[in-house]
């Protein structure tokens, strides 16, 4: 496993676009929150493999990754959680579920954990597992974040691309 330090600048670094996020909201009287990720993209034709803090030797290719597998995030000292959620149909394709009036059916909830907001604002755009669908997820949070990665779930990005259904999350 390995264990790194996404603070701040160092998140945008990572790619969550084809990512799925098993999200459970925050627990009561934490200021701390997990997130476990399926797919996310570390592209390293974009920055060095240095500045993730990774080297060459952990891997057996030199080509963006994709992990093909739960990545664990870590945010300390979270003051505010916002998400919202356009749902999706679970069978492929992917469609959006419309209300009676034709617009997209979305989900918004949000928790104010603190009453400060010095923290950095993290952004996540990708899919969500439950309630199925695309989802902009906001975590402010003014600790450290870090992510778990487990070096056998890398994938070379090219491989997962030419076989989605074998390397993505299977619901």
């Amino acid at each position: 496993m390995i264990k790194l330090d996404i603070s701040e600048d160092q998140f945008e670094l990572y790619d969550f676009t084809e990512s799925v996020i098993q999200f459970m909201g925050p627990l009561k009287n934490s200021d701390n929150l997990s997130l476990d990720v399926w797919g996310i993209i570390i592209p390293l034709k974009m920055f060095s493999i240095e500045q993730y803090g990774l080297s060459k030797d952990q891997f057996s290719f030199n080509d963006n990754i994709y992990i093909s597998g739960f990545s664990t995030i870590r945010f300390e000292g979270v003051e505010a959680i916002d998400i919202e959620v356009e749902l999706l149909t679970k069978t492929k394709p992917h469609e959006h579920i419309h209300q009676k009036d034709g617009s997209k059916c979305k989900i918004h909830k949000n928790w104010n954990i603190s009453s400060g907001r010095d923290g950095y604002n993290y952004e996540i755009f990708s899919a969500i597992d439950w309630p199925f669908g695309s989802s902009s997820l906001s975590i402010v949070a003014g600790g450290g974040v870090t992510i778990e990665i487990e070096p056998n779930y890398c994938v070379p990005l090219n491989q997962y691309i030419l076989n989605t259904s074998k390397y993505s999350l299977s619901y």
